[in-house]
């Protein structure tokens, strides 16, 4: 039997969930894939699994939700791999709708998928598929801080979050195949996770994001929505996280939302207050048909054919964003909490 990753190629939960299967099943890297939400990089990895020869083989998709713009391609490629005679494994932490949920499923052996406020997709790889040890504990709890944005009050782990998810964001590109990429797993799934390789790419991103993010928070479009200040900003080079953290931050925004002008791939992130409460900003993304948690989300427009370089067409796009928060937040607003689980609208 061999086994294939698919698994979202532009995030530390993504890699760290192709590492774990390198280091405990010792699959190649010539196995693994990545995936995004549209652009070439979809296209690319579905192509891939469509042409995965002979019956027996694995597939494992990992920290990958579908959302209905990649629905119909994506059922096509795993409905072929499945009657082929082959298994998938598909783990993912993120809401789906439940027609997409239904479709999919029954095409996979195993899958778990939906709202998850306890795991990442690296942890449910690693806990229902791994042999538990020290490694894949680091590992996991590194990547839990990542993808849940949660501070570690341990000293230096907050960095080398940082110096992971930045390095991965310059190594990254919108092909299926990355060799840099698939450079970072290898050194990862080694048990060097701080890695010397890994610390001079983040030395290298700094250099190209800084200037970035000076002219991301120089250009800022701030919509004023019933109490609310929504960011809206495009940019390039820069890690969505980060983006989205200085708009909240150092800009005092409630909700963030960054859009690489180089892909379209676009990310949402909700400020929370003391109480850990955040606005509910995946109603942004589901209106974009996009997807994601209440108070992580996101969407492309990577298929829009819009040219996001140009203002214009970025002033077009935040025009729309306007419309559509002014019709989701002009009344009472939800909010959630994400330690929780609950919700709350006032």
């Amino acid at each position: 039997m061999k086994i294939y990753n698919v698994t979202h190629g532009s995030d530390l939960d993504g890699i760290a969930s192709a590492a774990l299967l390198v280091h405990y099943y010792g699959v190649p890297l010539r196995n693994i894939v990545f995936i995004n939400h549209g652009g070439r990089i979809y296209d690319d990895a579905l192509a891939y699994i469509k042409n995965i020869k002979g019956g027996g083989n694995l597939l494992v998709i990992s920290d990958f939700g579908i959302i209905p713009p990649l629905y119909k391609k994506m059922l096509a490629a795993v409905k072929k791999f499945d009657r082929n005679g082959n298994r998938i494994i598909w783990l993912d932490h993120h809401p789906w709708r439940d027609y997409i949920l239904k479709g999919i499923s029954r095409h996979c052996s195993v899958m778990v998928a939906g709202e998850n406020r306890d795991f990442c997709g690296a942890e449910l790889v690693y806990r229902l598929l791994c042999k538990r040890d020290a490694y894949g504990d680091r590992l996991t709890r590194v990547t839990h801080l990542a993808d849940f944005a949660l501070k570690s009050g341990r000293k230096g782990e907050d960095l080398l979050v940082d110096k992971m998810g930045y390095a991965i964001k310059y190594l990254g590109n919108d092909r299926a195949k990355n060799p840099k990429l698939l450079k970072l797993v290898s050194a990862i799934a080694s048990g060097d996770i701080d890695s010397r390789f890994m610390n001079g790419v983040y030395k290298k991103y700094r250099k190209v994001a800084d200037p970035q993010l000076k002219k991301l928070r120089k250009d800022l479009e701030i919509i004023e929505t019933n109490g609310l200040r929504i960011g809206v900003g495009f940019g390039r080079k820069i890690s969505h996280q980060e983006a989205c953290m200085m708009m909240l931050e150092k800009m005092k925004c409630d909700i963030a939302i960054y859009i690489s002008s180089e892909t379209g791939h676009s990310s949402i992130r909700s400020m929370r207050d003391a109480g850990s409460w955040g606005v509910d900003s995946s109603a942004i993304a589901i209106a974009l048909d996009g997807g994601g948690h209440p108070l992580a989300s996101g969407f492309s427009l990577g298929e829009s054919g819009l040219d996001l370089k140009r203002k214009k067409v970025q002033d077009t796009v935040v025009q729309n964003i306007k419309k559509i928060t002014e019709g989701l937040y002009g009344g009472k607003i939800r909010y959630y909490q994400q330690d929780t689980g609950k919700w709350k609208t006032k």
